[in-house]
């Protein structure tokens, strides 16, 4: 019996990897970051709640107040977008664009903001009317995946402008 369980452990091993499923790593993007102290500015409360846990667990400080930062990151949003891009024979809607938009100024303490940049991130939906029930949960489910790309693509642009 223990013999069964260890090869099937190590084939559901095996599959996962096989897929390019690998557990998340904390660091990335942020520890490569030059800043060493942020201040966020603006933005909804659980997109900066998201990004600073993203940020803290890349070893990227986050700080309160303009001046104890190197560099002061101003959030516009996320503001979500949907449009219908598919319809069935009977005109219900079948499948939807969902977006998530950002709008991010940058700032060095001392200097201008920088002009206003909007991030983007899109995904399809398939929407089956047949489970209803189960919707709202996918659409909560795509704007957290679309959340994290947003954080993803926002870690890069500030990498890019703290390295200029």
């Amino acid at each position: 019996m223990r013999k069964a369980s260890v090869l099937l452990g190590a084939a559901f091993g095996l599959a996962l990897g096989g897929c390019g499923f690998q557990l998340a790593d904390s660091k990335g993007v942020a520890t490569q970051i030059p800043q060493s102290s942020l201040h966020l500015v603006g933005g909804s409360p659980e997109f900066r709640q998201a990004l600073r846990r993203r940020l803290r667990g890349g070893g990227v400080k986050v700080v309160s107040g303009d001046a104890a930062a190197d560099l002061v990151v101003h959030l516009e949003g996320p503001q979500e977008r949907h449009q219908v891009i598919g319809v069935s024979t009977d005109m219900d809607a079948r499948e939807y664009e969902v977006g998530l938009h950002l709008g991010v100024r940058l700032q060095r303490p001392g200097e201008k903001p920088s002009a206003s940049t909007v991030l983007s991130r899109y995904q399809h939906w398939l929407f089956d009317p047949d489970e209803y029930l189960a919707a709202e949960e996918e659409r909560g489910y795509l704007k957290k995946e679309l959340r994290g790309e947003l954080i993803e693509a926002l870690l890069l642009r500030i990498r890019a402008y703290a390295e200029q």
